[in-house]
């Protein structure tokens, strides 16, 4: 059985462990743990004790929030749960009245553009993304 849930700043020690040891192989190294406290929210899914799907939130609580490192294991995917991760995320920031939901895909997986699409995530006209990478 899946259960999704929602994890805030305040349950973040109950389940750090779990959410560590998910991102670990896609992110390797300690300064990781220190991104996933940072998030505001972390959105998981969670079958057998073990997270199949992630996905966190930074916003600033007011207009703007960004949704990062949205992940569902390999052999999960094409079952719903990565839009329904996305869902609850959305859903979660149109609570506190959001403005703005933004992402960040990765141009090399193709698939990945229509997927977020799917999600109602569209292009917008007034402004680009640009960024600085170390």
């Amino acid at each position: 059985m899946k259960i999704f849930k929602i994890v805030t700043k305040k349950d973040i020690d109950k389940y750090k462990k779990l959410i560590v040891d998910f991102y670990q192989p896609y992110y390797p190294g300690e300064n990781y743990k220190k991104a996933l406290e940072n998030s505001n929210f972390i959105v998981i899914c969670i079958e057998d004790d073990k997270i199949i799907g992630a996905g966190r939130i930074i916003t600033d609580s007011v207009r703007y929030a960004m949704i990062h490192d949205l992940i569902v294991k390999k052999i999960f995917r094409k079952q719903g749960i990565g839009l329904k991760l996305v869902k609850m995320m959305v859903n979660e920031l149109k609570k506190i009245k959001i403005c703005q939901i933004g992402l960040v895909y990765e141009k090399k997986i193709p698939w990945l553009k229509k997927f977020y699409q799917k999600t109602g995530f569209a292009e917008d006209k007034y402004c680009n993304y640009l960024v600085i990478r170390k």
